[in-house]
């Protein structure tokens, strides 16, 4: 009656359970469990969410910094891991102030990132996510080409 009418269905429930809980890192020690050579597994036990927080607001705190530095007309704005950088001085609330971004360079911009390895939404009027296959070198190479190209455009 534990495994129900299948016995290989439950069985297979059970090695599933063990196998979840014993992916990742150990709650308690710190120590990490089997990850089969995939360190995106060492996560699998606690959410993301925490580290993408993180790494957003990192990618938030850097941007900022490029646009206060050489008081670009640029306004970054972030929600968790999306975000989005407006050639427009901002804030931008709707999509009528989003339209008064500078779409060419934002053109460039993209250009400039791509050539680059940075690969972002084509448009002006999209998100960026970051994800949990993110790392900070990740977001500390973005925003060394953001600099660079942004450099170069403005």
């Amino acid at each position: 009656a534990v495994l129900g009418s299948s016995t290989a269905r439950g069985l297979a429930s059970l090695f599933l359970g063990l196998l979840f809980g014993l992916v990742g890192i150990d709650g308690q020690t710190g120590a990490p469990r089997f990850a089969f050579g995939v360190p995106e597994l060492l996560d699998a036990a606690d959410p993301p969410y925490a580290r993408l927080e993180m790494l957003g607001a990192r990618l938030e705190a850097g941007t900022r910094e490029l646009i206060a530095r050489k008081s670009l007309p640029l306004c970054f704005q972030r929600v968790g891991s999306m975000s989005c950088l407006y050639f427009h001085p901002g804030p931008v609330r709707n999509y009528t102030e989003a339209a008064r971004s500078d779409t060419a360079k934002f053109a460039a911009y993209f250009r400039g990132m791509l050539e680059r390895g940075v690969y972002l939404a084509p448009s002006q009027f999209e998100s960026g996510f970051l994800s949990a296959a993110h790392r900070e070198a990740d977001v500390d190479s973005t925003l060394a080409s953001a600099a660079e190209v942004l450099a170069a455009i403005f």
